[in-house]
């Protein structure tokens, strides 16, 4: 049953994005399909499809975590989205992302698809630095970095390597959790550093 508190939800990692935490939530669901992840979490609510940069609707997400302090709507906004590098955009002001963040369901739409167009431009794709997802992987699990999926980030700020592309597309109607570290695993060994 949609909004419902969850019998568990992953960890969060600094750096990770509110997509990756999906992810990890549907790897550790049983559920077969991303479909029944995303009905789970979201039920009918079409509008509410996890975004990978910016914070929309994140406070209908609180519910999830079973009223745990230390996991808030507004973590999840500052920690896990692109809300902190969009507070140093100017082409938006704080009344204008604010009603986005708050859950609100009819209210600032057309600035969501502006404030995507800025974080993310033409980046159709999940982006990663391969060291950053093997070194992910040998301190606990790999996951997907809200930097790499920047516009205008080309190489990782940590390794000074280039962003490299996965094919998992980044849209509107993005119903796919496939975590860094299912992914990881289709990366050939001879293409990992």
């Amino acid at each position: 049953m949609p909004n419902q508190p969850l019998s568990f939800f992953p960890e969060l990692y600094e750096g990770d994005c509110l997509y990756d935490v999906l992810t990890r939530f549907h790897a550790g669901s049983g559920h077969i399909t991303s479909y029944g992840t995303f009905r789970e979490l979201f039920g009918n609510r079409l509008d509410l499809r996890p975004t990978i940069t910016i914070p929309y609707r994140v406070g209908l997400a609180s519910v999830w975590f079973n009223n745990n302090p230390w996991v808030t709507p507004q973590i999840l906004r500052d920690n896990h989205t692109a809300w902190q590098y969009l507070q140093l955009c100017s082409a938006f002001s704080e009344q204008a992302i604010l009603p986005i963040a708050s859950a609100n369901q009819k209210r600032g739409r057309r600035i969501q698809t502006r404030i995507r167009q800025t974080l993310q431009g033409n980046i159709s794709s999940l982006r990663y630095c391969p060291i950053c997802l093997m070194q992910d992987s040998l301190r606990g699990e790999p996951f997907w970095h809200q930097l790499h999926q920047l516009q205008g980030v080309k190489y990782c700020p940590t390794h000074h390597v280039q962003i490299q592309n996965s094919d998992i597309s980044i849209t509107k109607r993005l119903m796919r959790y496939i975590p860094a570290s299912t992914y990881l695993e289709t990366i050939p060994i001879v293409q990992r550093p």
